[in-house]
């Protein structure tokens, strides 16, 4: 017994071998590649416009296709991702995907590993064209994982080389599919890289339009993908410095088919577009949304009063 499970060893070891040599073949393949294509950025394609975004460097264009180049944390190559007009999506073949990623807008790996150095805040997403809407939106650097099996791996690559950095991912909400495997994978690579993980805030019509990711949301509504983002990198920033507590007292005022109501509340946090507040009632908030006495939700700014003087007192 012992010898067999010496020999199946042997033959592990062995397959991983070859693996790794075609890997770096295919590596040194690739980075030749690369070298004989222009990386300025000006070439739009036909899955630039679909996608709403603008052509940028670090990502060519060859015959009509896009090549985005996958490294890893190190910024060695291992492989490109082949993206025709129409969306089809194809990898090098041979070549490692596994922790690779791509950070947007970036010409050289170079310039993509400092453009994360030099910020506090890393945003990942799944594909190149989310990545790229995070980037514009979110004003914060932004790396492609390439799908929703590779977040784990580019999060906890990201989190061990920079654990100072805040690791946020932008999350598919892949609602239509069965257990929304992008809102799992997203939650499982926030936890591992100690990060925070944000999915775009879909209406039930955009659901039922089939929209999942923060493109669909810029596609359909960029101001609206713009406030969330802003918001969710703004609270990235913060997040590991702050700590929660009390601004002020205030009054939440919401019109409904009853009429105004005013809850009274506690303001606990501010960000760019929305207080965190504590309620001091139950309440229904916007889109029927049930809300108990005590619960900390999200308001936008202008519906909320700060209250100077004691005349409304908190129910505790």
């Amino acid at each position: 017994m012992r010898q067999l499970l010496g020999d199946v060893e042997k033959k592990r070891n062995e397959r991983h071998r070859q693996e790794q040599e075609r890997f770096e073949a295919t590596a040194a393949r690739l980075s030749g590649e690369l070298r004989s294509l222009s990386f300025s950025g000006v070439q739009k394609t036909a899955y630039h416009d679909t996608k709403g975004i603008e052509p940028l460097p670090g990502a060519a264009v060859r015959n009509g296709d896009l090549l985005v180049p996958g490294y890893d944390a190190d910024g060695k190559l291992w492989t490109i991702q082949y993206i025709k007009e129409d969306g089809t999506k194809r990898f090098a073949k041979d070549s490692r995907k596994h922790d690779c990623f791509h950070v947007v807008g970036a010409a050289t790996t170079a310039e993509g590993l400092q453009k994360l150095g030099n910020s506090p805040v890393i945003a990942i997403a799944e594909g190149y064209a989310t990545a790229a809407t995070v980037a514009k939106y979110g004003n914060a650097p932004a790396v492609a994982a390439f799908d929703s099996g590779n977040l784990l791996a580019v999060a906890t690559a990201l989190h061990e080389r920079r654990p100072d950095k805040r690791i946020m991912i932008a999350g598919d909400d892949d609602h239509k599919l069965e257990n929304n495997p992008g809102r799992v994978k997203a939650l499982e690579a926030a936890l591992a890289a100690h990060g925070m993980v944000v999915f775009p805030n879909l209406s039930a019509e955009q659901r039922e339009k089939g929209l999942t990711d923060f493109n669909d949301l810029a596609l359909e509504s960029p101001r609206l993908a713009k406030d969330q983002l802003e918001e969710a990198v703004w609270r990235a920033r913060q997040q590991s410095e702050e700590q929660t507590s009390e601004i002020g007292t205030g009054v939440l005022r919401m019109d409904g088919w009853a009429g105004r109501r005013e809850i009274p509340c506690e303001i606990l946090k501010e960000t760019p577009h929305r207080f965190l507040v504590r309620l001091g009632e139950d309440c229904v908030l916007p889109r029927g949304r049930e809300a108990t006495k005590g619960q900390e939700v999200y308001v936008p700014k202008d519906a909320v009063e700060l209250v100077t003087d004691q005349s409304i007192e908190l129910a505790r």
